[in-house]
């Protein structure tokens, strides 16, 4: 039973870790995003994603300056430097996370082959009938 709960357990942990690595993903894609658009001319045609897929043609104006989702229906102005900066300290996080869940997993296997060993051990000695 120990057994089963201990992999279940393990489970949820490989899920949660392959949804940090998507994350991780997604941030380097914003971080590209970010530094192309930092290298991007001034009155430059660009494509802005509205719906998945769904684009429209726009002037850039102004590729130093961006809009950051802050919560609570608020946004705040940020340079791209600091943009660049708040990124990095996310993926910094994220990679945290990722090794406190990977030591955690590694952790559960160990037990998980402990428990695995004794039972195995338990069959050997069981008188044969």
């Amino acid at each position: 039973m120990q057994f089963q709960m201990l992999q279940q357990q393990l489970e949820k942990i490989n899920e949660h870790v392959e949804f940090l690595h998507q994350q991780e993903s997604e941030l380097d894609i914003s971080q590209h995003a970010v530094v192309e658009l930092g290298e991007t001319p001034l009155l430059h045609e660009v494509l802005v994603p509205i719906a998945d897929g769904i684009f429209f043609k726009a002037e850039l104006k102004d590729n130093q300056k961006l809009i950051v989702h802050v919560g609570s229906d608020t946004t705040v102005e940020h340079s791209l430097a600091d943009v660049l900066q708040l990124l990095e300290k996310q993926q910094t996080e994220i990679k945290a996370r990722t090794g406190e869940m990977e030591a955690i997993m590694q952790q559960i296997q160990e037990q998980l082959s402990s428990i695995y060993q004794e039972i195995a051990e338990a069959e050997e000695l069981k008188p044969v009938k």
